[in-house]
């Protein structure tokens, strides 16, 4: 099966971008939840980005937090990629109408930003959750974890 533009697009550059489908009779919520879609798949590729960065750190949030769990809710908010992809624009869209006659669409976005900038702001949403008297003893920390997400960025980005 031979892959769409917006796929292809998407596999150049995996961690700036996403490609989204969908199929309605309706274009506009087909092309909106296709969107939608593109945006969720770069979301995971960052939130993969982000384990990995902090697995090679060898990052343990866990011992600057009160409780296991506490210190889960900062892995856990460092992994919602959700908000770091807030600043995405639709770069390529490709609209079929099938024999059904529905819209098949399929959608490309990409983060307008650099990944230094990407990985900045994701340090940032970490450091939020951590409380402010351990934040001083974890900068070197930080500034370990956004190197490793600026590496893993760029290794799979083309920018």
């Amino acid at each position: 099966i031979e892959l769409n533009e917006c796929q292809i697009l998407a596999e150049q550059s995996p961690a700036t971008r996403g490609y989204g489908e969908a199929t309605n009779h309706r274009l506009s919520f087909a092309k909106a939840y296709a969107e939608g879609q593109a945006r969720a798949a770069l979301a995971r590729a960052i939130s993969a980005i982000i384990k990995t960065a902090t697995n090679e750190a060898d990052l343990s949030w866990e011992k600057y937090a009160g409780t296991t769990s506490e210190g889960q809710s900062v892995i856990d908010e460092g992994s919602k990629a959700e908000e770091i992809v807030e600043n995405t624009v639709v770069i390529k869209t490709n609209q079929y109408m099938q024999p059904n006659r529905q819209y098949h669409i399929f959608v490309c976005v990409e983060y307008q930003g650099d990944v230094t900038k990407m990985a900045a702001k994701i340090v940032d949403k970490v450091k939020q959750q951590v409380p402010d008297e351990d934040r001083i003893k974890m900068e070197y920390q930080f500034q370990k974890f956004e190197e490793k997400i600026e590496k893993e960025l760029a290794k799979r980005s083309n920018k």
